[in-house]
């Protein structure tokens, strides 16, 4: 296909009668009319065709007189990348405000998230459509408005001066740095290590790269202390850029700016610097590329002793007594160059389960690994094949934690069991003979609390038949001396929903209604209400029953949650308070509300 083919366009320079008689006469089977934006026709053609083409169909078939420069292709076929992310700066004084933009943006879509920084004079807009933001971003590039776009900060004028005198002014700044240059903001921040740094927005890209390179690494205020110019990134990017940061042995001392113009050879760098280890006689460089193919050039020359920094992967669940051998036999199908494997967690208690980091020679690994573990289980011996799950270290500890913590939602959505009432002294193979009948695990951790004298176990299963069996055949069981309680884990802030086994049910299942918007948890002071909907013969709601239980309490400490996935949980007991609503329903749809014991769930039966 021709690499300038498209179906929208839209035409500039009507006047507004030409622009509504264009929009009469081109409701044909071809042509579409999208809508306007401003003033400009937005058209759909039924194919993607060139500008000529469109021109020829409007100018010959339509009988409409236009000029061809003034077509304007809005999607061409060649742009093919995911763009989900866009970047907007130099906004004009009518559009610095969050509803406004908001309100300019939904010209282009309605399903958009937009974000402001440095007093509205960053936007960062998040589309649901990616043909919406090719559209936006193709359009936009051709209004006369002054606002610049992009789907990368890199492309966009705005640099962060790093390492500043503490008390430095920002008239100051300007005049020193800025001096005749047009700046559109400027930001003085102090920062933790009693330096400063300022964020500055410039006209254009090039005025932007001009200070870069004039002051980086500039000694002006401190030959020790040099000042360090990088393109300003956000959070997200951040993390991406991350994983072309390399290491390299050097042969000699080099200055800053002389290992930057070295590994600048590569492609474009978003910051290096040398250092020095004290108790070492090596000398390193390290440095960030912005893009993925100058990392792998660098590497692939061979022309230094280099490696990259960021492509350790931390590998979760698996059976206790697993070893760095048996989770390299594991990787092996993928033929990758492993640089070290490593337990995580090597004071690991017995009611711990180990993870293992993973070090790649290259970034492919992670991809390759994560990949395979997405079908393949984990096997040892005669325990339960377990799914590994992998979590890639952020650049800060609190963006692994978030990782970690997402990581562990998702598995706990579904097929997720609390067993609660276990007697102390439970370890970790314990926990795996306790789930040895019910097949693949994807997720086993044990939960406790100092002050309480029993602990919780989680465990998520692969389908929803093991999980159906596993609470049918854990609920109530004698397990050492204790009746255990097994039900579905609603989150570390909710509760847990125990059932009793089939010949006990909470109500027949004819009269309950168990999807999802008949159940509804809230939160309450000390307890979890669970709203359930009774339904009469006729398949209507004839009332609802309440029951009341505590809730879970949160883990305690991220650290160790960081290094296993044991620690926090309480059991669940059953609230003797709040019965007027059931006692009302007792009497008006004829239902027994029998109690039992404190450490046995609410049993509700019909008549």
């Amino acid at each position: 296909m021709n690499l300038l083919c498209s179906k929208y366009y839209t035409i500039f320079n009507l006047e507004e009668q030409d622009c509504i008689h264009l929009i009469d006469v081109s409701q044909s089977q071809d042509l579409k009319f999208l809508g306007r934006w401003k003033s400009f026709p937005i058209f759909e053609f039924n194919t993607a065709i060139t500008p000529p083409q469109f021109f020829d169909f409007i100018h010959e078939t339509l009988k409409f007189p236009i000029n061809e420069q003034d077509i304007f292709q809005i999607l061409p076929y060649s742009i093919s990348q995911n763009i989900n992310r866009l970047f907007f700066c130099h906004i004009p004084e009518n559009l610095r405000a969050q509803k406004p933009f908001e309100e300019f943006m939904n010209c282009f879509s309605d399903k958009i998230k937009v974000t402001e920084t440095f007093k509205y004079n960053l936007f960062t807009v998040n589309f649901n459509d990616n043909e919406a933001a090719l559209r936006t971003i193709s359009f936009m590039k051709k209004l006369p408005i002054g606002i610049q776009v992009s789907d990368d900060l890199f492309d966009l004028p705005i640099i962060r001066f790093s390492n500043l005198p503490e008390k430095i002014k920002e008239d100051e700044f300007k005049e020193t740095f800025c001096d005749g240059i047009n700046t559109y903001f400027c930001q003085i921040n102090r920062v933790h290590d009693r330096k400063s740094h300022a964020t500055l927005l410039v006209e254009t890209v090039d005025i932007a790269q001009e200070l870069l390179n004039r002051y980086n690494f500039s000694d002006m205020y401190d030959p020790r202390n040099p000042i360090y110019v990088n393109w300003y990134v956000d959070k997200e990017t951040m993390e991406s850029i991350e994983r072309w940061k390399i290491k390299i042995i050097l042969e000699e001392d080099l200055e800053d700016y002389k290992f930057r113009q070295m590994v600048e050879d590569f492609g474009p760098v978003f910051k290096s610097s040398v250092v020095f280890p004290e108790e070492k006689e090596d000398i390193y460089g390290f440095v960030t590329f912005i893009h993925s193919e100058s990392a792998h050039n660098l590497i692939q020359s061979n022309i230094f002793q280099a490696s990259y920094c960021n492509t350790l992967l931390t590998l979760y669940n698996f059976p206790p007594e697993t070893t760095e051998d048996n989770v390299r036999e594991f990787l092996a199908e993928l033929n990758l160059t492993i640089s070290k494997i490593e337990i995580g967690n090597k004071k690991m208690k017995n009611d711990h389960f180990p993870f293992f980091n993973v070090t790649f020679a290259s970034y492919e690994g992670i991809d390759q690994t994560i990949a395979l573990i997405d079908h393949k289980p984990f096997l040892l011996n005669d325990r339960n094949p377990m799914k590994v799950y992998a979590v890639v270290p952020g650049y800060k500890i609190n963006i692994t934690m978030g990782k970690y913590k997402e990581a562990i939602r998702k598995i706990h959505s579904m097929n997720t069991l609390l067993i609660s009432n276990i007697p102390t002294g439970f370890s970790a193979n314990n926990a795996m003979d306790l789930c040895h009948p019910y097949g693949q695990i994807n997720y086993i951790g044990i939960e406790k609390k100092k002050d309480n004298d029993t602990v919780s176990l989680i465990v998520t299963f692969n389908d929803s038949s093991n999980y159906t069996r596993a609470v049918n055949d854990l609920h109530e069981l004698n397990y050492k001396g204790n009746k255990l309680l097994a039900g579905k884990f609603l989150g570390r802030s909710g509760a847990g929903t125990y059932q009793a086994k089939k010949t006990t049910p909470l109500l027949e299942p004819s009269n309950i209604n168990h999807s999802t918007k008949s159940h509804k948890t809230s939160n309450s002071g000390n307890s979890v209400k669970t709203l359930v909907s009774i339904r009469n013969d006729d398949d209507e709601v004839a009332g609802k029953a309440t029951i009341i239980q505590s809730p879970f309490n949160e883990l305690n400490s991220r650290q160790e949650e960081m290094e296993s996935e044991n620690n926090g949980g309480n059991c669940f007991r059953n609230s003797p308070k709040n019965t007027t609503k059931t006692n009302d329903l007792q009497k008006k749809f004829q239902i027994n509300i029998q109690r039992t014991p404190p450490n046995n769930p609410l049993i509700i039966q019909k008549k």
